[in-house]
């Protein structure tokens, strides 16, 4: 054999942090546009990037890319860039994406953007906890930008939203857990949601609208 020179570098040594507590199974549904090149995405916490996809193949539209997140209890930012501009709807295919918690309830969602969008979501200990996480009111993304998603204590019951000046915007029959909301005609500013269910039980909530 050669005789080793340097006895000094045979050993090497490396730091890592262990997490012990809970973790949370979040999912990221792609759907491609006819060009998937264009299209790239990141998951950070605290400004390191976790999770990242893209770019992807093009003539793809239509194609369902997922991704599956392992989070520890804490607060993500998720963003998804379009390169050409033109985002991943409607020009050149029907592109979206989707992030859902682990009780399969939609966190966020798009696709009609220009450069990117983002938003920001948390993982807690309310998500282990079944029909109580349903009993409270959630409203999502806040500030919202072209729709809001809001989680209704039960699947049944009335909402309004109210503007700032206390003036009825909407209102609607509840006949599911969850409901989207389209806020690209609303005002940008603060609006108030009032829910009432069957049971009787109510509940507020404040969401905005900024672009």
């Amino acid at each position: 054999g050669v005789t080793d020179e340097n006895a000094l570098n045979n050993t090497t040594s490396t730091e890592f942090t262990s997490y012990e507590g809970p973790t949370y199974n979040f999912t990221l549904t792609l759907v491609l546009d006819d060009y998937g090149s264009e299209t790239a995405w990141t998951l950070k916490r605290l400004g390191q990037t976790l999770y990242e996809g893209g770019p992807y193949q093009d003539g793809t539209n239509g194609d369902v890319v997922s991704t599956n997140f392992c989070l520890e209890q804490g607060c993500y930012l998720f963003r998804i860039a379009d390169s050409y501009g033109d985002g991943m709807c409607c020009d050149y295919g029907e592109g979206s994406w989707t992030i859902t918690d682990p009780n399969g309830l939609v966190v966020g969602s798009g696709g009609e953007f220009i450069s990117s969008e983002q938003i920001q979501f948390c993982a807690d200990e309310t998500l282990g906890q079944g029909e109580l996480d349903k009993r409270q009111l959630k409203a999502f993304p806040i500030p919202a930008s072209s729709e809001v998603h809001v989680i209704w204590p039960e699947a049944s019951g009335q909402a309004c939203v109210l503007d700032a000046m206390g003036r009825q915007i909407q209102c609607e029959l509840i006949q599911s857990i969850q409901t989207t909301w389209n806020t690209q005609k609303w005002a940008e500013g603060t609006y108030i949601v009032q829910w009432c269910g069957e049971s009787g039980q109510t509940s507020t909530t404040r969401i905005s609208v900024v672009r």
